[in-house]
């Protein structure tokens, strides 16, 4: 089957009406119109017809405007546009599915939808075949997460979906479950969440699509195995990620592979500037995490196994180009992997797998700690690594073995081994890096026939006790390491490479993900956004259009409303260098005073292309006075005591409430020193913030995020409060102004132990 699957996958197929002569006619004029028998004297044999009624369709949860329900039959929707929601409603809000396949062998073409949760939903539909569908303008999360700082809510969790999570909780443009044989062909979908999600399929053909510009996942596969993905486009699938500040991804990706999907090949894709290339898992079942359906389940040699990542582009992700963990078998041949912020090669208890022919670049820019460059293998085993190129970062390939002690409880780990044992680096070319090869706790390593080329220390060894590799041994192996004889040259690699990848974006480096409240800015479609930036100091924006930013003449901008006389507007260079242009508002006073103001104000900007943009903003001054103290009593069963701690500490000034204390104890985040700072500690201690703020009348919001116990009172009033021991919780706490006055805001928290944070931004709602 495979054979047949990569022979439909070579070529692009035509999108055309296989049919000669008119077809009949079916009419959608209302929610749930089932296609199932035809009316008396029509023929569906050849195909039909199908149009929409002017106006809008809108369902609720599984419900369709379209159900299909006859086997066989052949759709042509003739370029119509199905609609599930009115203009203006915000993409979180909406909900249903536009088409929704219950049939075997059915075609579908040449169709629009917008304004669903769900664009195509198919369900047990075998055979079922798509061409010339775009999905786009439907169901997407509002993001927390600013350019400023990362928001934990905005965090995926694709580690369940045997009750359709996935679709269910952030929809798709299209969605096909439990079906065997399916092709999809030059598809799209912009301006939703995810893509093209396979739950339960097997021997698909997904060629030639793009899904990309999405906040979740371009390609999802739950289950599904023995899949062809081939020259599709999965870029920009991205979120978590503001350039030189944070580079998180959370869990979003270009392509999704989850829960034991097996035997898959993918080939060709480009599936850059996500939040990862490749992510895939073997699954929590596979883990043993979870109850399995199986009786007497066994976790030995399960994951996501025996997949085919050939000649692809996983470049620039917010985190690592291919993450592939907990699995066996797996072949990664001939992919570029360029500048992805953590990791070109995440291979976390890989077991047996293939990584030849590739070019692996640039990674490690935003690494975390020891996580970092070409390929990581923390506990891999039987790994053989040859022919690649490891070039210009801080290591190539590094090899270890550590104590994680969580993870070594697993069902899996128990059953298929840990330790990193048994992995061959040969004839490989390391260039310009820090170090090539690093081995730490990694026994019965060969290393054989590599160059390394102006690298700091071609090979290093830890000293651990109990290695497996003696001092004789360790020798021999370095001096087999430092050979430079290798059969092949970068050069010849390169041209074995450039015969099979995609063409490129021609979007190169991650500054061109720029993520706003509802996913990345689409740079094809050119749409002039204005980004907001850093909030301290004043408000920063930046204009983003089409790309590569156009030369000729700038934008202009300028501050108008009734209120712009205390502002001023200042013109500032792009961190980035990919604007229209960027520019700064703040306060025009000198002195900042004790009490904070919100300043309305509106900043027109003329676009180059002619017609103006009207962004509408507050410059909010927040003015607190913060106190910190130790606390020798639990909070929660003593607040006197804690108050009487706040009474005795001192304030200090800060303009902003933005305390991401981390494991690290508010003394340096205060600027405390010497006996004030160990008094303090990093557990066991107190805040108390204050603020006074001139309000004009009005809906407000004050944002929190707090890790552990917090308070938030209004002018003496209690206005929230969740004084518990819990990780990282956000809140948006709302509350009225009836008349122009100088508020009192005050927050309370404490910490346990662990992670600690609290953070607290004020905001003026729309309608102000």
């Amino acid at each position: 089957m495979m054979n047949l699957l990569l022979a439909l996958s070579l070529a692009v197929l035509p999108v055309q009406d296989p049919f000669e002569g008119e077809l009949p006619l079916l009419l959608v004029e209302r929610v749930g119109t089932v296609l199932q028998r035809e009316p008396e004297g029509v023929s569906y044999a050849a195909g039909v017809r199908v149009h929409f009624a002017p106006g809008v369709l809108a369902t609720r949860g599984d419900e369709a405007a379209l159900i299909v329900r006859r086997p066989g039959v052949y759709l042509d929707f003739e370029g119509q546009t199905l609609r599930g929601a009115e203009a203006g409603t915000a993409p979180d809000q909406m909900d249903g599915v536009g088409v929704r396949v219950e049939a075997d062998h059915v075609t579908l073409e040449n169709l629009v939808i917008e304004g669903y949760r769900v664009g195509i939903l198919a369900h047990q539909a075998h055979g079922l075949s798509m061409a010339n569908i775009e999905v786009r303008d439907g169901y997407r999360q509002r993001l927390r997460s600013t350019h400023e700082r990362e928001h934990p809510a905005d965090w995926l969790f694709p580690h369940s979906n045997d009750r359709q999570e996935w679709r269910r909780q952030h929809g798709a443009a299209i969605a096909i479950e439990n079906t065997v044989g399916l092709l999809v062909n030059q598809c799209r979908a912009r301006r939703v969440q995810n893509g093209l999600l396979l739950d339960r399929v097997s021997e698909a053909v997904v060629s030639g699509n793009d899904f990309s510009y999405l906040s979740g996942w371009g390609l999802g596969l739950w289950r599904s195995s023995g899949n062809m993905v081939s020259d599709n486009r999965f870029d920009f699938c991205v979120r978590g990620y503001a350039h030189g500040r944070y580079n998180r991804g959370q869990d979003s990706a270009g392509i999704l592979l989850f829960e034991q999907s097996s035997h898959n090949h993918f080939q060709r894709n480009s599936a850059t500037h996500g939040g990862d290339g490749v992510f895939g898992f073997a699954g929590n079942e596979a883990l043993g995490q979870v109850a399995s359906g199986e009786a007497d389940f066994d976790a030995l040699g399960r994951g996501a196994n025996q997949n085919t990542f050939e000649s692809n582009d996983l470049s620039y992700a917010a985190a690592h180009g291919l993450e592939l963990t907990f699995s066996f078998g797996n072949r990664i041949v001939f992919n570029r992997l360029v500048g992805n912020a953590i990791t070109g090669l995440w291979l976390g208890y890989a077991r047996d797998t293939l990584v030849e022919g590739n070019f692996v670049a640039e990674n490690g820019e935003g690494a975390y700690g020891m996580e970092r460059g070409g390929l990581n293998g923390e506990h891999a085993q039987g790994l053989l690594v040859r022919a690649n190129v490891f070039a210009d970062q801080p290591v190539g390939v590094r090899f270890w073995t550590d104590p994680d002690e969580r993870l070594a409880r697993l069902p899996w780990v128990e059953r298929n081994g840990r330790g990193a044992e048994r992995n061959r680096v040969l004839d490989n070319n390391f260039e310009r890096s820090e170090r090539g090869v690093e081995l730490v706790g990694a026994t019965a390593t060969e290393l054989a026939h590599n160059r390394f080329e102006d690298v700091a220390l071609a090979v290093y060894l830890d000293d651990a006790p109990g290695r497996a590799i003696g001092g004789d041994e360790r020798t021999g192996l370095l001096a087999s390491a430092l050979d430079p004889a290798g059969p092949r040259s970068g050069e010849q690699l390169a041209a074995l490479r450039s015969e099979r990848l995609p063409e490129p974006s021609g979007l190169r480096g991650r500054q061109w993900i720029a993520v706003g409240e509802w996913g990345p800015h689409d740079w094809e479609r050119g749409e002039p956004w204005l980004q907001p930036l850093l909030r301290q100091g004043g408000a920063q924006f930046r204009l983003l259009g089409a790309a590569p930013a156009g030369a000729g003449e700038p934008p202009v901008a300028k501050l108008t409303g009734a209120t712009a006389a205390a502002l001023r507007l200042e013109p500032m260079d792009d961190p980035d260098g990919v604007a229209l242009g960027a520019w700064r508002v703040v306060a025009a006073e000198t002195e900042a005073g004790t009490v904070g103001s919100l300043v309305p104000f509106e900043l027109t900007i003329d676009l180059p292309t002619g017609g103006t943009l009207v962004h509408r903003d507050q410059l909010v001054r927040t003015p607190w006075r913060v106190k910190a103290f130790p606390t020798s009593e639990d909070p929660r069963r003593n607040r006197d005591a804690f108050r009487a701690a706040r009474d005795g500490a001192t304030a200090l000034p800060l303009p902003h409430l933005q305390l991401g204390f981390g494991a690290g104890g508010p003394a340096a985040l205060l600027g405390l020193e010497g006996e004030a700072s160990a008094a303090l500690g990093v557990d066991h201690f107190g805040i108390e913030a204050r603020c006074s703020i001139e309000l004009p009348a009005g809906s407000y919001a004050l944002d929190l995020v707090s890790d552990d116990g917090v308070a938030v009172y209004l002018d003496g009033a209690p206005l929230f409060e969740d004084w518990t021991h819990h990780a990282p919780s956000s809140e948006r706490i709302e509350f009225q102004v009836e008349s122009a006055r100088v508020v009192e805001l005050r927050i309370e928290h404490f910490e346990l132990t662990g992670h600690a944070e609290l953070r607290a931004e004020l905001v003026a709602l729309r309608g102000n």
